[in-house]
């Protein structure tokens, strides 16, 4: 069986998904698996796939993704006479390219629901609000209505596509790998590794890993911040760049918070392994893989309830109060809720099944 896996055009930058391919690589290994567009395929899945090049395109709008996605998709169907055609990320401009070529040309296809696609406008304001809105809610229901199944990564993504249209029956939950590199894995002397970063090792450390913008929830961060230094000497380091690390080291010493900027993800392994609990203020997320690269060393993950967090830990809070409660009190659990749907067997066992009963379907 022949499966297309879209991978985007030259400027979608693919090192972020390289997780999400391995896994369905893994997963589908006894197919023969396409890649294609014109992005980058990250050398550490090279093996897994055959990369099939299209017309490069360059697309300047979302709109015009979505159009580039298309014609992408109708290109490699042509080619390739695939079996089983399958979106994996940036569902807004990726899934309904993809959904809508593979609907006209009769080639099954699986899309992937990655995030809380469908409230993230609700972040912005203005015109902005409304494009964003026009995009995930309008065009985005065309994968809901096209495509043959989706995938989605627990209850509440399950819950977004159904109240919009999916047939229960067609959507299938399948979190983001959780079995990682070695490299993400606990500690063997935390001390040693706070020294290697020149981090203190007679304090708490709360990480947080990723963009420091206003979307990401820094507004609420800070105010945790606030709280938690108030009453204890905790160390929040915030690793990543965006408009908020200035303002956070302006407002803050730094002896409460170290922002290192960014850091290469062949070494961001070396500061969760420093922290004793990872912080996640993002009000908009699906299961972001820095919960799994955390939880994968050892480090408890305290969130707000966004998309599916709470099908993998139980450590869900509403209000920066209640996130700083958290902290001082260390009233977090480490326990991995749901293990089995973040297994390689689970996820392979379903994977195959879903794309040859498409298939099978397809062709009776």
């Amino acid at each position: 069986m022949r499966i297309g896996v879209y991978l985007g055009t030259a400027d979608n930058p693919t090192d972020n998904v390289t997780e999400v391919l391995g896994g369905v690589g893994r997963c589908l290994s006894d197919h023969k698996l396409d890649v294609f567009g014109t992005a980058s395929l990250p050398e550490s899945v090279r093996d897994y796939y055959t990369r099939i090049s299209t017309t490069s395109r360059s697309p300047r709008t979302p709109y015009t993704r979505i159009l580039a996605t298309y014609r992408d998709s109708r290109e490699y169907i042509r080619r390739r006479s695939p079996d089983v055609l399958f979106q994996v990320w940036k569902y807004q401009t990726h899934a309904p390219g993809v959904a809508l070529a593979g609907h006209r040309a009769g080639v099954p296809t699986i899309t992937r629901l990655a995030g809380d696609v469908f409230q993230e406008y609700q972040g912005h304001s203005g015109v902005k609000k409304t494009g964003i809105f026009l995009l995930d809610n309008v065009l985005g229901r065309i994968p809901l209505q096209l495509s043959d199944a989706m995938i989605v990564f627990g209850p509440y993504g399950a819950a977004q596509a159904s109240s919009r249209g999916m047939d229960t029956e067609d959507i299938v939950t399948i979190p983001p790998p959780g079995e990682l590199d070695e490299q993400f894995s606990p500690p063997e002397d935390k001390a040693a590794c706070r020294r290697e970063l020149d981090l203190p090792t007679d304090k708490d450390i709360a990480l947080f890993v990723g963009r420091l913008s206003r979307l990401k929830g820094m507004d609420f961060l800070a105010a945790v911040i606030e709280r938690v230094v108030s009453e204890r000497d905790v160390l929040f380091v915030l690793a990543g760049s965006g408009p908020y690390r200035e303002k956070l080291a302006e407002r803050f010493s730094e002896e409460v918070v170290r922002p290192p900027g960014y850091v290469p993800h062949a070494e961001i392994h070396r500061y969760y392994k420093a922290a004793d609990v990872y912080v996640h203020p993002s009000p908009y997320e699906g299961i972001p893989l820095v919960l799994l690269e955390a939880m994968n060393c050892g480090v408890p993950v305290v969130s707000r309830p966004a998309g599916d967090i709470a099908f993998l830990t139980p450590n869900i809070v509403e209000t920066p109060a209640e996130m700083a409660a958290t902290i001082l009190a260390r009233d977090w659990s480490d326990e991995w809720l749901n293990g089995k749907y973040f297994t390689t067997q689970y996820q392979s066992d379903i994977l195959n099944g879903l794309v040859e009963s498409l298939a099978e379907y397809e062709h009776s």
